[in-house]
C-alpha cells in the first residue's frame, strides 16, 4: 500500500485532504488547504488502512495544529548616516503564521525607564509608532519617531500585549511579549581605537600614521581639533634616567612641559564624517607618545565624550629593506650597464656576482628553476658551483626611514681572464652589520662589569635602561635576514623565435641598441651535457638562420 491513499481513517475535527502511506511505516496527511491554526484533532486507524498481519495496541491519535506565536527577534539604534540627527528605536517582530494588522499595531506600547521617562513624557510624538511589513506579514520592523538625545544611557521597551491573532483567526496569543533596547546618551560618544601604522606613501617613503576610531561617525575637522600628541622624553624628569613610560596617569604637567609637541596631519578620507581617522605625524623611532582625545569631542549626531582619551604608544620603527630595483633581467650592452638597487634602515650591503664559468650554460638552465627575477637552483647546487665569485662590501650611514639608491656596475666584470666578454650574471644582494663583523679592539675585547653589594643603595636602579634596551634589541632585524637576487644578462642582442608547422623554426636576432637585424651572428642549440648538436650564421641578407630541425634534440 506505499504510495497509495488510505480511505478507511477518520480524523475528528473533519479536514478535507490525503492520506497517504509513504513508507512502510509512515503514514501522512496533506490538507487541501492551510492547517487551520491552533485546533486539536483525533485520528482514528482502521483496519482496512493496514495490513492483515498488523494490529496497533492504540488506533486513535491526538495531535494539535501549531499556535500562533510572536516573537521580537531584534532591536536596534538606528541613527542615519545621512541625516545624521535623525534616531531612532527599531525593533524586528516575526509572526508564526500570517498577522492581522490592526490587531497587532493596537497592542502596541513604547515605554522608557531612567532619564528618557522625561523625554516621552515631554514628547508625546515618541509614542507614534510606524509599522512596516514584507509580502506575506510573517514579519515586521516597528519604528518610533525620531528619539533626543537623553541626559543619562536608559532603556526603551517595546512590548506587545496578548490578544495578537492571525488573518486566518485562530488562537489568540495568551501572553505579552516584550523586548529593552538601550538608548545611548549624551556622553556615550567611545574611541574604540588607538593605534600607529606603518604605510607607504605616494613618494615611496614609508610615513607613520596615528589611526583613531570612533563608536560613531565624527566630521574630520572636529576630530583633528580634538587630537593631540606629544613625544615624552627620553628620560623621566624626576628620576633622572631613560624611562619606558606606560601609564598616561604618570604624565602630569610636568612632564608635558619636557616633553615634544608632534604636528598632526589629517588625511582625509572618501567622506568628511566617519568613524575612523588617520593622522599623519614624524617622530623618533623607539620613542614613547603621548595621545589625547579632549573630553567634549562631538559625533555628528550630536553625542560627545565623557572624558579625556589619553593613550601611550611606541613608535614603531620602519622594517629595514633591500631591493634590486626593476622588474627585468636584461642590460643593454650598448647602455651604462647599470643596476640600482634601494636600501632603507640597513648599516651595509653585501653585493656578490657571480659570473656564469664557460661551459656552464647548460647547468643554469638545468639545475634551475624559478624566474628570471627569482632564480631557485635545485638541492645540492649552488652559484659557486656555476661561476666566479666577486663580493664588494658597502657600509652605510643612513638616516632613519629615508630611501637610498647604490648602483652596481656591471662593466669591471664583463671580461675573463682569458678577453672574451661574459654577460650572464648571478646577483645577489644582503644586508650585513660592519661593527657586528669587525674585530674587537684590545679595549673592546673585555671589560669587567661594576661590581656592586646586594644591600647597596640604589638596587634596582637602571631597570628602565636594560627594558629600554631588549625593547629596541626585539624590534630590530638581523641585516642578514634581509636579501634580494636577481639573474642578470648584459647583452645587445634579441632572439625571436618562430616555429613552423612542419617543427623546423627561424631564428630572427636584432640589436637592442638600435633595433635592426645583425647579420653573422652564430647560432648554437647546446644538449644538456653542453656539447653542440648543431650551429648556424644568420643570413647576410634576410638576417636570420636557415631552418633549423630543432624536433630532434627537444
Amino acid at each position: 500500500k506505499v504510495g497509495k491513499e488510505v480511505k478507511d481513517i477518520n480524523m475528528t475535527p473533519a479536514l478535507a485532504g490525503r492520506w497517504v502511506w509513504e513508507a512502510p511505516n509512515r503514514l501522512e496527511f496533506t490538507p487541501a488547504e492551510d492547517w487551520p491554526i491552533g485546533v486539536s484533532y483525533t485520528v482514528g486507524i482502521g483496519e482496512k488502512s493496514l495490513v492483515p498481519h498488523v494490529a496497533l495496541t492504540n488506533n486513535d491519535v491526538e495531535f494539535s495544529s501549531p499556535r500562533f506565536e510572536v516573537y521580537i527577534s531584534s532591536a536596534e539604534f538606528y541613527q542615519d548616516p545621512v541625516q545624521v540627527s535623525l534616531r531612532k528605536a527599531v525593533f524586528g517582530v516575526d509572526f508564526s503564521h500570517p498577522v492581522k494588522p490592526d490587531e497587532f499595531e493596537k497592542r502596541l506600547t513604547l515605554s522608557a525607564d531612567g532619564a528618557a521617562q522625561g523625554v516621552l513624557e515631554r514628547n508625546k510624538n515618541l509614542q507614534k509608532l510606524t509599522v512596516t511589513y514584507d509580502k506575506l506579514r510573517l514579519k515586521a520592523a516597528v519604528h518610533s519617531e525620531a528619539l533626543p538625545i537623553p541626559a543619562q544611557t536608559s532603556n526603551m521597551t517595546l512590548a506587545v500585549a496578548a490578544g495578537v491573532v492571525a488573518q486566518r483567526g485562530g488562537n489568540p496569543t495568551g501572553r505579552e511579549t516584550g523586548r529593552a533596547l538601550a538608548i545611548p546618551g549624551l556622553y556615550s560618544l567611545e574611541i574604540t581605537e588607538l593605534k600607529q601604522m606603518i604605510v607607504t606613501g605616494e613618494n615611496g617613503e614609508p610615513e607613520t600614521l596615528l589611526q583613531i576610531g570612533a563608536g560613531m561617525a565624527v566630521h574630520e575637522k572636529e576630530m583633528a581639533r580634538a587630537v593631540s600628541a606629544w613625544q615624552l622624553p627620553a628620560k623621566h624628569p624626576s628620576k633622572g634616567e631613560a624611562y619606558a613610560w606606560s601609564d598616561p596617569a604618570e604624565v602630569d604637567e610636568a612632564v608635558l612641559k619636557q616633553a615634544q609637541r608632534v604636528a598632526l596631519t589629517s588625511l582625509p578620507g572618501e567622506r568628511e564624517i566617519i568613524d575612523s581617522h588617520s593622522f599623519k605625524f614624524r617622530a623618533d623611532a623607539g620613542s614613547y607618545l603621548l595621545v589625547r582625545v579632549q573630553k567634549g569631542l562631538k559625533s555628528a549626531g550630536g553625542y560627545q565624550l565623557g572624558a579625556v582619551r589619553d593613550e601611550i604608544l611606541r613608535v614603531k620603527r620602519f622594517a629595514p629593506e633591500l631591493a634590486i630595483m626593476s622588474k627585468g633581467s636584461l642590460l643593454a650592452l650598448s647602455g651604462e650597464k647599470k643596476l640600482p638597487i634601494l636600501v632603507r634602515d640597513l648599516p651595509g650591503v653585501r653585493v656578490e656576482i657571480g659570473r656564469l664559468l664557460p661551459q656552464q650554460l647548460q647547468h643554469l638552465v638545468t639545475q634551475s628553476q624559478g624566474t628570471m627575477s627569482k632564480p631557485e637552483f635545485l638541492s645540492g647546487i649552488t652559484p659557486d658551483n656555476l661561476s666566479e665569485r666577486f663580493e664588494k662590501k658597502l657600509s652605510l650611514n643612513l638616516k632613519p626611514g629615508r630611501s637610498h639608491y647604490e648602483t652596481i656596475d656591471f662593466n669591471e666584470y664583463l671580461r675573463g681572464t682569458a678577453g672574451d666578454r661574459r654577460g650572464v650574471f648571478l646577483l645577489s644582494i644582503r644586508g650585513f652589520d660592519p661593527k657586528a663583523e669587525a674585530p674587537p679592539t684590545t679595549e673592546e675585547a673585555y671589560v669587567a662589569p661594576p661590581r656592586r653589594d646586594a644591600d647597596e643603595e640604589g638596587e634596582g636602579e637602571g631597570e628602565s635602561d636594560q627594558q629600554n634596551s631588549e625593547d629596541e634589541r626585539s624590534e630590530r632585524v638581523d641585516p642578514k635576514t634581509i636579501s634580494d637576487r636577481r639573474l642578470v644578462i648584459v647583452t645587445d642582442l634579441g632572439i625571436v623565435a618562430k616555429l613552423a608547422a612542419d617543427g623546423t623554426r627561424d631564428v630572427f636576432v636584432q640589436s637592442i641598441a638600435n633595433g635592426q637585424p645583425v647579420a653573422g651572428v652564430n647560432i648554437e642549440i647546446w644538449a644538456r651535457n653542453g656539447s653542440v648538436l648543431t650551429s648556424q650564421p644568420t643570413d647576410r641578407s634576410e638576417e636570420h638562420t636557415s631552418e633549423l630541425q630543432s624536433r630532434q634534440y627537444l
